[in-house]
């Protein structure tokens, strides 16, 4: 048997126990009797926002790598197959299983994939916070409590901090560790390079908007090349 064909075997052996443990775990009859409830209006709404939630998450990943725009698409199948992974996996396998498609469809490495996967997390973190502090300015205390808030407000400042640590001494940090990685003679030095360097190319590129226009617009090449191009 090819190897692809072990490969499409296997994820449907993955996927055919997964849709087991979780109808194992839901009732059946109950489920039924709850889609029989559901109005046509709010749930295609519903569908409708978490459509265009997804979108603009697969825009936002998008740039962060400093993707083309004929690639959306595939960023769009990575965030899909992630809130998949996410809804039906333990362990939010999901994160994993976005990476990987990611690299797959654009045949790029693996750790490139995950680094800017980070990055675009982090953003999930620091939108998050900002949600928070709105909620919180609003509400007072009645909605959210006062630690809620400073906790938001401290990974809100922290997030901009980094991102201008980044812009200002990424170059010399990434110097720093690689003498060090250097030194120490690891195995996987070069792997934690990569990814170190991609994240520091990713986060500049968040934090120059200009720059990124000029990648969404301009750039002839795939987002492997565009992102080495930067380095």
């Amino acid at each position: 048997m090819k190897r692809g064909s072990l490969a499409l075997a296997a994820s449907l052996l993955v996927s055919l126990v997964a849709v087991i443990w979780v109808l194992g775990e839901a009732d059946v009859t109950q489920v039924i009797d709850a889609l029989g409830t559901v109005a046509p209006v709010p749930a295609l709404t519903a569908a409708a926002m978490a459509a265009c939630a997804m979108t603009l998450r697969s825009l936002r990943w998008a740039y962060l790598a400093a993707a083309r725009r004929r690639e959306l698409p595939v960023y769009w199948t990575a965030v899909i197959f992630g809130l998949l992974g996410n809804t039906a996996l333990p362990l939010r396998a999901g994160e994993a299983i976005r990476i990987a498609v990611l690299a797959k469809l654009t045949m790029q490495r693996f750790v490139h994939a995950t680094a800017s996967s980070a990055v675009d997390r982090a953003n999930d973190v620091v939108a998050v916070a900002v949600i928070i502090l709105l909620v919180g300015g609003v509400h007072a205390s009645t909605v959210v409590s006062p630690e809620a808030v400073g906790g938001a407000a401290a990974i809100l400042l922290a997030g901009i901090a980094v991102v201008l640590l980044v812009i200002r001494f990424g170059d010399s940090t990434y110097a720093a560790v690689e003498r060090s990685l250097v030194r120490l003679r690891l195995p996987w030095h070069g792997v934690v390079l990569s990814g170190l360097r991609q994240i520091v190319v990713h986060i500049r590129h968040a934090g120059s908007p200009q720059r990124g226009f000029s990648f969404w617009y301009s750039m002839p090449s795939s987002s492997p090349a565009i992102v080495r191009s930067t380095i």
